[in-house]
This record gives structure tokens, sequence and C-alpha cells, in this order.
């Protein structure tokens, strides 16, 4: 791969870097996130985050939004356990 980066083989690059993208797609269960309805989503998601939290977490990865950009305002994730529970299932 690291040969394919630094080459000039463009082509040889974009097909695997495409054939990479189809085997991590093809990683993703029937029923994962990209398959639920947004209510679905919605319903699973019970537990209420503090956003003064979230955005101090993304500050401290790397992702730095000023007040302006800061939109969030109702935060819910899913529980871990039942969250857990399905990925076990």
């Amino acid at each position: 791969m690291l040969k394919l980066v630094e080459g000039d083989d463009l082509d040889a690059f974009a097909d695997q870097v495409q054939r990479q993208a189809q085997d991590y797609a093809s990683s993703f269960r029937p029923e994962s996130v990209l398959d639920k309805s947004i209510d679905a989503l919605r319903a699973e998601a019970t537990i209420p985050r503090d956003t003064v939290q979230v955005y101090r977490q993304l500050y401290n990865v790397g992702l730095q939004y000023g007040p302006a950009f800061r939109l969030l305002r109702n935060i819910h994730v899913p529980d871990e356990a039942d969250a857990a529970l399905q990925l076990a299932s």
C-alpha cells in the first residue's frame, strides 16, 4: 500500500481506495445505523448529553467550534448497555 501512496500510478491507488471502501461498506451489518430510519434512531437515543461537554470533547480531539458555530442544543445518545446487546445479537 505504501508504494501505491508514494508512487505515480494514480489508477492503482484509486482502485485500492475503492476496494478498501467496498470492504468497509460490506462490514456493516444489515441492521446498521445506515439502514435505520431517523425515527428508529431517535427512539434508541434516550440518554441526554450535555452540549458543553460534547463541545469540550470535540475540542480535545482537535475540532474547535467557536460560539457562532455551536448549534447543537439537544443531544441524545443510545444507552451503551442496549447498544452492546444489539451488537452482540
